[in-house]
């Protein structure tokens, strides 16, 4: 959750200042890297998750359920699945608690926009966290398996698709937390997103061993893209599979982010009409 940065931090003049984003950002980075118990939380869970489904693939494998690639693939699979989902903070969250306690309205009063402050906040967290736990995902997964990915070029086209992965969650994240001005809470549908991200994403089993119907629905959601798309790159590495999957995450993050603009002005023009 991210937490409202002191007035200092913000500049006095311009409505989107680049150095205000900046630093915003760069003071996010650093409370994330001060915040050691909460990196080794993540880094400890994400062991675990790659362990447990390690142990099970093991076994699904060996019984031919999966009929390609090897055990080995896919942990490096999940690992690259759940560095995107594990790396992105619950931003809906802190926006909502801000609509309710009112510190909305007072970061109104600054020159930059709250949107763009807030989605610095985020960005400077997250960059710590894609790091962090991209490195400890590398050694985790090479640990567990025992040798490395089939192909480290896949691992090269995997690192701008999670980058682009994780900017996409960040806007439906924030999207989320401004319906919160309507719903008062938004857990409901960021909790229907999520189960859209392990279903419909792929985040446990590549869409691959799916039904073929359930395969079409997926793609047209931006869930098989932020997800499957990104672990792909350790199942089956090409550039035309890199293009389309980047021109996907492209689309949909320009249209999340719109959305997140949209709502995002249409609460605060709300505020300040009951606010008068």
């Amino acid at each position: 959750m991210t937490t409202a940065l002191p007035r200092s931090l913000v500049p006095r003049s311009g409505l989107l200042p680049r150095s205000g984003v900046w630093a915003v950002a760069r003071m996010a980075a650093r409370q994330a890297l001060v915040d050691r118990p909460q990196l080794i939380a993540k880094i400890v869970f994400y062991g675990i998750l790659l362990l447990v489904f390690s142990q099970l693939w093991g076994v699904v494998l060996g019984a031919e359920l999966l009929d390609s690639g090897d055990a080995a693939n896919y942990v490096w699979y999940l690992a690259l699945t759940e560095w995107v989902v594990i790396s992105v903070p619950q931003v809906h969250l802190a926006i909502e608690s801000e609509l309710r306690d009112g510190g909305v309205a007072y970061r109104m009063a600054r020159p930059m926009s709250y949107l763009c402050a807030q989605a610095a906040e985020t960005i400077g967290d997250v960059a710590v966290r894609l790091a962090v736990l991209g490195s400890a995902g590398v050694v985790l997964a090479g640990a567990l398996t025992g040798q490395p990915p089939s192909s480290a070029f896949g691992l090269l086209l995997a690192l701008p698709l999670g980058l682009l992965a994780v900017l996409g969650l960040i806007g439906m994240q924030l999207a989320i937390g401004f319906l919160a001005f309507w719903l008062r809470d938004a857990s409901p549908v960021f909790w229907i997103v999520q189960k859209g991200m392990f279903v419909l994403g792929g985040l446990m089993l590549p869409l691959d061993v799916y039904p073929e119907w359930l395969r079409t629905i997926s793609d047209w959601t931006p869930f098989s893209a932020w997800i499957y798309g990104v672990g792909r790159m350790a199942l089956d590495p090409s550039i035309d599979v890199f293009c389309s999957t980047l021109c996907r995450l492209v689309l949909w993050g320009a249209v999340l982010w719109g959305l997140a603009w949209e709502v995002h002005r249409r609460a605060l023009r709300a505020i300040r009409r009951h606010g008068d």
